[in-house]
């Protein structure tokens, strides 16, 4: 996938989230994607795109590297004299780890700031993006004249590469600045859920993707051999990009998560 991008830097006031840096409880959602309600289409694609899968898990699902013209927006708050701003190499850097995270899965990202329809990317980076949350993205639907008024992606501003992060009962939290906050909402704009999905913890409905393990809760920091669903195979996708681990901590896609990402694409974004 092909992500075409520029951006405007401005200053940025102190950024808020609830999440306490010294005991590293969650007192926030990382996400704002939890519980909502996803349309019969996505569900369907899902549905074809895991049997596929199933039937051959060696085949590539895709052929083709899908091009989304991106439009970055720094909209902030503050004057220039306060120490937590974001430039232009900083948006830059959001737009090589877009690249990276999403290369493997025939994703690539250059992008240019314009509007554009429905498969093209809009992300608005903001101070304070309210109570709690990091960031939040618009899922696909089949009827997209009947999509928000601006469909796209709001990440909080800190968390691109070298910003300071959120902010913690006790400062700054690096542990969100490598810029996959971004790359985790877009993954929602493709289609993607989170490896738990509506679980609350009963190991019951997940992602809908055929090669992630079952998961019952979100996970934070970087719990090596967490395990939420003992009674399913495998463990936790804490290095996945959909879940809620810190930055460091994540490091991919599965390759049914690739396929599902390019026929929502090409079904439900392309050409719209």
């Amino acid at each position: 996938m092909k992500f075409l991008f520029a951006g405007v830097a401005t200053s940025l006031s102190p950024l808020v989230l609830g999440l306490d840096d010294q005991s590293r409880v969650p007192t926030f959602s990382r996400c704002g994607n939890e519980n909502v309600t996803i349309d019969p289409a996505l569900q369907a694609i899902a549905s074809q795109v895991n049997a596929k899968f199933l039937a051959n898990p060696s085949q590539k699902q895709w052929n083709n590297v899908v091009t989304v013209d991106t439009h970055f927006h720094v909209v902030t708050t503050g004057t220039e004299d306060k120490p937590h701003q974001i430039s232009n190499s900083m948006i830059n850097a959001q737009g090589d780890t877009m690249n990276a995270a999403y290369a493997p899965a025939g994703t690539e990202m250059m992008a240019q700031l314009r509007k554009g329809g429905y498969d093209t990317l809009n992300v608005f980076f903001l101070t304070d993006m309210g109570p709690g949350l990091l960031g939040e993205c618009v899922y696909p639907i089949a009827n997209f004249k009947s999509a928000p008024s601006f469909d796209g992606c709001w990440i909080t501003a800190g968390t691109v590469p070298g910003g300071p992060g959120g902010n913690g009962k006790n400062g700054f939290l690096t542990a969100y600045n490598r810029g996959y906050t971004a790359v985790h909402e877009v993954g929602h704009w493709l289609g993607l859920h989170h490896p738990w999905d509506s679980s609350n913890g009963t190991c019951g409905p997940d992602d809908g993707v055929a090669d992630t393990p079952i998961q019952g809760t979100p996970s934070f920091g970087c719990p090596q051999g967490k395990d939420s669903c003992p009674g399913f195979p495998g463990l936790d996708s804490i290095h996945n990009y959909m879940d809620y681990a810190d930055d460091a901590c994540m490091n991919q896609f599965t390759n049914g998560q690739a396929a599902l990402a390019h026929s929502v694409f090409d079904k439900l974004r392309r050409g719209k």
